[in-house]
């Protein structure tokens, strides 16, 4: 049984890859997609990894070698919808919240064709060498986030950059929650990439 969901868009919009946060479905990132990008073709999938009975994408304590066997997973999968859905796999977003956005991370540098990546809540540095160069990046962090310190926010977006990642970062006083001022900025930034690349 596949755990995914699938909506179609416009056939001139791109692709947003929905990847959810520790302990969610393929259902939770939906409503968020079509907010961010209400003409795009939405692709939902829901992590094969379960760590004390909640769905991941891959374990916090994830290495080298685990971390690219789901990104392996996460592009075969992406390729094969694509395929099936007549999708261009080079306007494939990903748009990850907390572990899913370590995944959507990690997707997006290690050899993928997706151009650019929307990052709510990411939590860590990953242990990947990343490929970023020409890659556009958006990332939010909250100051009293109870999850993500301070310093653990600054080197994830150190790795970003170091990698030739194009970064744009968006900062609130909330904690570990996602905030309707987030997603419109979120929106605003996908918004001028799509008019930009297109």
């Amino acid at each position: 049984m596949r755990h995914e969901r699938f909506q179609a868009g416009a056939a001139d919009q791109p692709t947003l890859l929905l990847l959810h946060g520790t302990g969610g479905t393929e259902d939770d990132l939906m409503p968020i997609g079509h907010f961010l990008a209400p003409r795009a073709n939405l692709l939902s999938l829901r992590g094969q990894v379960t760590t004390q009975g909640r769905t991941q994408f891959f374990a916090s304590s994830a290495d080298a070698a685990a971390s690219e066997t789901q990104v392996s997973w996460l592009a075969e999968t992406v390729q094969a919808r694509c395929g099936q859905y007549q999708l261009n796999p080079q306007m494939v977003i990903p748009v990850g919240y907390s572990n899913g956005a370590d995944f959507a991370l990690a997707a997006l540098g290690v050899a993928s064709p997706f151009p650019a990546a929307v990052l709510l809540h990411p939590t860590t540095p990953l242990p990947l060498k990343l490929q970023l160069a020409g890659k556009a990046l958006w990332a939010s962090h909250g100051t009293h986030d109870d999850k993500v310190s301070a310093g653990n926010f600054a080197d994830l977006t150190q790795q970003i950059r170091a990698s030739g990642g194009q970064l744009t970062v968006f900062q609130h006083d909330q904690r570990h929650n996602l905030n309707i001022t987030e997603l419109r900025q979120a929106k605003a930034w996908l918004t001028h990439f799509m008019e930009v690349t297109q």
